[in-house]
């Protein structure tokens, strides 16, 4: 029998197809090992604890068991707020997030942090439907305040410019506080209008949300100048950069303080 040599290109394609295989059968492994847990924790409740009632429990495991681990659920079934656990549940599926992460993200009152969280419930849930059912994320579920920095290490007095080198230099734990899905496009990104130079700081795009992000830093308090000027650079990334199938533009102003009442006035969120 003479033996047959195979080519780079379909050992490479065998590689794929075993391994994708493997994660097929850890996903089943998975999916079977959670529904086991929960119908173990199930009968213990009705037939030793004696509880009858059909908690939320068992709809999140149903609907996520092949993406999500059973520590997963055993972090996020024992949140009070069921519109929290919804958050999370579903946060873990879209971003994928390890169960170190969530309880991070969870530990940092991510969910308390977003727009999302201050909407009516009857509106936050519809939200998280057509995240559950279309996968569609909202700027309300990706924007949060406050940002927490500290990471970054500045201490005493520091610049815009000492933050935003600081910024870039711990970019991939800064883009993990922004939430997954930002991509870093450009810093002190030239805008000109009227023969007139503007520079902004930071621009990222969200592959989610399929649109610019323009983030501005300023170390003192929010400022009514600040939403004229983010606004210019959204018009102008509107007019200039914006691709075809992309959504407008967003911006996002970094700032020691948000001034409520002139968030309130200006209409901002």
């Amino acid at each position: 029998m003479k033996p047959v040599k195979l080519s780079k290109h379909l050992l490479s394609d065998l590689r794929t197809l075993i391994a994708d295989a493997r994660q097929d059968v850890a996903r089943s492994v998975n999916s079977a090992l959670v529904m086991l847990y929960w119908k173990v924790g199930q009968r213990i409740r009705q037939d030793i604890l004696k509880e009858k009632r059909a908690g939320y429990g068992e709809e999140i495991v149903h609907a996520l068991s092949r993406q999500l681990s059973w520590t997963h659920f055993r972090r996020i079934i024992y949140l009070d707020d069921p519109l929290q656990r919804d958050f999370y549940a579903e946060m873990c599926r879209i971003e994928r997030w390890s169960t170190r992460i969530l309880e991070k993200k969870i530990s940092g009152m991510l969910f308390e942090r977003t727009a999302l969280s201050k909407k009516p419930a009857k509106l936050a849930k519809q939200e998280l439907a057509a995240l559950r059912e279309e996968d569609k994320l909202t700027p309300d579920l990706v924007f949060r305040d406050p940002y927490f920095l500290d990471f970054l290490g500045l201490k005493d007095t520091y610049s815009e410019k000492d933050l935003e080198a600081a910024i870039l230099r711990e970019l991939e734990t800064f883009i993990l506080e922004l939430g997954v899905g930002f991509t870093f496009v450009a810093r002190q990104k030239r805008i000109t209008v009227d023969h007139e130079d503007y520079y902004l700081d930071l621009l990222f795009y969200h592959r989610k949300l399929r649109r610019l992000v323009a983030i501005e830093l300023k170390l003192d308090k929010f400022k009514a100048a600040h939403k004229g000027q983010m606004e210019l650079y959204l018009r102008w990334l509107e007019k200039y950069e914006k691709q075809p199938g992309e959504k407008s533009p967003i911006g996002l102003i970094l700032c020691a303080d948000k001034s409520e009442e002139h968030v309130k006035l200006l209409q901002l969120s």
